[in-house]
């Protein structure tokens, strides 16, 4: 594979002068490229985007999470939504790619017994040390993407396929690893979970048991843990108690405290469990939970 690296660069540089971009807030930077047409992906950790090789924005998805993998967003735009052509940018030797996809293809139909077909999606070529893009691995790689599709005709799993040029400019295989396809969502899909109310109750308070030490200020392995939700009023109480006294006796909240009769009759002590510099919770006795429970 050949690419005209200073003409790939000057395409950067249009990319940067656009946007005014800072290579510095940019963790990856990718070209890609299927038969005549390329793209260059940018990743700035809470933002993919997709240009033209003109500098032009053509694509942009943003993500809270820096782990989300919000680039298949961008690639699925290129491979069904972007028309640009790579004149005077990159030359692949059709040969050898050609070669190369044959191959994986036949080895990824063997590891599916035929089960799936497999479909060349596009090559990608990680480009951080070309356009000056700080990173703990510079090294220049490219991986060719393939899809498994399904009986139905979905993609069900991703094979990524990843080549690094050795010491005689020959790209040898390095890696291969597998995404599954479920992990994003396409424009046209509504992805759905409908629950009952049990488990909704339940989700509530694993999640509540799970961040107890953040919402409560204990010790998991020192409290027992209680709680009520009413459905009506989709209202919730989850509070704990400690679950040993100092000489091994076994601690419980007292029978007689009623947690439905207490949440009537206490307000919230929080507008929200997402507020990290406030305290959440409110301390009452066993004995005023007992008197609110009569009320």
């Amino acid at each position: 594979m050949k690419m005209n690296e200073e003409a790939l660069s000057d395409a950067f540089e249009k990319i940067k002068a656009s946007e005014g971009l800072d290579v510095g807030t940019l963790s990856l930077a990718w070209l890609i490229v299927r038969g005549d047409k390329a793209a260059v992906l940018t990743d700035s950790r809470d933002e993919v985007k997709l240009f033209d090789l003109n500098g032009k924005l053509c694509f942009g998805y943003s993500c809270d999470d820096p782990d989300d993998e919000s680039y298949f967003e961008a690639i699925d735009f290129f491979e069904n939504s972007f028309s640009g052509g790579a004149e005077d940018i990159i030359t692949i030797d059709s040969q050898q790619t050609d070669k190369l996809i044959a191959e994986n293809i036949s080895e990824l139909n063997s590891l599916h017994d035929g089960k799936m077909d497999i479909r060349y999606v596009c090559s990608i070529f990680k480009l951080n040390k070309l356009f000056g893009i700080p990173s703990e691995d510079i090294q220049d790689s490219f991986y060719m993407r393939f899809g498994a599709v399904g009986e139905n005709g979905r993609t069900m799993l991703y094979h990524d396929i990843e080549y690094l040029q050795n010491d005689a400019g020959v790209y040898e295989c390095i890696d291969d690893f597998t995404l599954n396809a479920d992990t994003h969502i396409d424009k046209d899909t509504v992805r759905v979970i409908k629950i009952s109310k049990q488990a909704l109750t339940e989700f509530i308070y694993e999640n509540f048991v799970a961040g107890q030490e953040k919402y409560l200020d204990v010790k998991a392995t020192e409290v027992s843990d209680y709680f009520e939700f009413d459905p009506e009023t989709g209202e919730f109480i989850f509070c704990a108690v400690k679950s040993e006294d100092e000489d091994g006796n076994f601690l419980t909240l007292p029978e007689n405290i009623d947690l439905k009769k207490v949440m009537k009759n206490i307000s919230d002590t929080a507008e929200s469990v997402f507020e990290p510099s406030e305290k959440i919770y409110r301390d009452y006795t066993k004995s005023e939970l007992e008197k609110l429970s009569e009320k």
